[in-house]
């Protein structure tokens, strides 16, 4: 049975209280008169509260846990009478008044003297690298001072409770020894506590998660376990959804638990090489790097794309309770050098000397046939000189020759053209291309007489690279 406080008790009757008080007219009792000073308990034990530590650098879940250690530590030390949770918690809930970010002396005293006790224990939790840090303050609620001021460190989790208890002894000043970890085993044969047990039967919402009890996987909800005890830390796990908290198992009795599983959302930080890059998260986008996101536990599939560098496509694990960084930098894609080609081209009715650097290029061209005579000179523009097939566009011009049966002729041509060229190996390649070209004729014994025409024409080649 859970004990009600002093408290309790005075106001919940302080109206009748008050109505005694005025008609025996009791001098020592008035209204609006301050409720007694706490005394000490049977026994000259002094009566303690210990508010629930402030979390920094680690989570609210672990500060309230290892505020119990402590309430632990100090019940056992059979030196003070010791306010249970649950009863401070009832108090202060009917009083309106919120523990949480209760960090100050002042708050401190004011809270004692809602639990009507003569001390209180406030103080943190912390984390500073890899160490764990106690530190707690005890408030004398009557005079509002602080009376010792203890810190304890651990250099885990699991080194927490055993910490707790050396901070236990040292605010009673049973001891103030550092604390030891426990000694090996020695040859002697240990002595034997069986500890009583009790049943603890535990479903979920969802059913099927893991069930881990004190840091150990025991199987998948729903189950029913027999435990010692004592106080475990029960936790459950499915997919990204959790659930956790300090459970008391009593000697042969059946402690049932139903708890709803919850996403947790942790944080993600994604920093690329090169900045400012949108985040693709299982094809969702969440904008651009650097990216600060609140999201749900689990595995991912990151995409990233910029051209000029390789996709960079792998899978991530975000961590539940903890910021997740990751610092992603993208390859650049290194293109193979334009090589310099110079070679010879043949196509139909005559030949032709290349020269192609790269986008741009050159080529001289010869044709004779049908007594006609060409000369002329190629630009071209390549669009994509690195591939094996490579698309150009250019212009060309020149001049022309010739004679017939009955007259001689001379005169330029021009145009532009749109082709194609495929490498076939190193040193050889096929091109072919059409154009449309304006050709301009005189004839050489009469000037006069002139001939303008436009002609669309094709052309094949094969050329030979050195």
């Amino acid at each position: 049975m859970k004990k009600t406080s002093s408290y309790i008790i005075t106001n919940r009757f302080l109206p009748t209280v008050l109505i005694i008080c005025t008609a025996f007219n009791f001098s020592y009792c008035s209204e609006g008169q301050p409720a007694p000073s706490p005394a000490a308990q049977p026994g000259g034990k002094v009566t303690v509260a210990v508010s629930d530590l402030n979390a920094k650098g680690v989570s609210a879940m672990e500060a309230s846990v290892v505020s119990d250690f402590l309430r632990d530590s100090l019940t056992n030390t059979g030196v003070y009478n010791l306010v249970e949770r649950s009863s401070m918690e009832q108090v202060l809930a009917e009083q309106k008044f919120q523990s949480s970010g209760c960090t100050t002396d002042e708050c401190a005293v004011k809270m004692g003297k809602m639990l009507n006790v003569q001390r209180m224990i406030l103080g943190s939790l912390s984390k500073l690298g890899d160490i764990y840090y106690v530190s707690v303050r005890i408030v004398d609620v009557e005079k509002g001072t602080i009376i010792n001021a203890e810190t304890v460190s651990a250099n885990s989790l699991q080194e927490i409770q055993p910490a707790c208890i050396q901070l236990a002894d040292r605010i009673t000043g049973r001891t103030t020894k550092s604390f030891v970890p426990p000694a090996a085993p020695t040859t002697a044969a240990p002595v034997s506590v069986v500890k009583e047990k009790g049943t603890l039967i535990i479903k979920s919402n969802p059913i099927g998660a893991e069930l881990i009890i004190d840091g150990n996987s025991i199987g998948n909800t729903p189950a029913e376990i027999q435990l010692t005890a004592e106080s475990h830390i029960i936790e459950l796990k499915k997919g990204n959804m959790y659930w956790t908290d300090k459970v008391i198992i009593q000697a042969n009795k059946i402690k049932n638990l139903n708890p709803f599983l919850q996403v947790l959302p942790t944080v993600i930080e994604i920093t690329t090489e090169p900045k400012e890059l949108k985040i693709y998260l299982n094809d969702k986008s969440y904008g651009y790097s650097p990216l600060k996101q609140e999201i749900a536990p689990g595995k991912y599939k990151v995409r990233i794309k910029k051209g000029g560098y390789k996709i960079y496509e792998d899978e991530l694990t975000v961590l539940a309770n903890k910021t997740n960084s990751f610092d992603i930098a993208l390859d650049k894609i290194i293109k193979p050098p334009v090589r310099t080609r110079f070679g010879l081209g043949l196509h139909s009715g005559g030949a032709s000397l290349r020269w192609l650097p790269g986008v741009l290029g050159f080529e001289a061209k010869a044709d004779s046939g049908d007594n006609i005579n060409i000369t002329t000179g190629r630009l071209y523009i390549n669009f994509n000189p690195r591939s094996s097939v490579i698309v150009y566009m250019g212009i060309e011009g020149g001049h022309i020759e010739g004679e017939t049966t009955i007259q001689k002729f001379q005169g330029n041509l021009g145009g532009g053209f749109l082709g194609m060229e495929f490498m076939i190996k190193k040193h050889f390649s096929f091109n072919m291309d059409i154009g449309q070209y304006a050709i301009g004729l005189n004839n050489k014994e009469f000037k006069e007489t002139k001939i303008e025409e436009s002609y669309l024409v094709g052309n094949v080649g094969f050329n030979i690279y050195f």
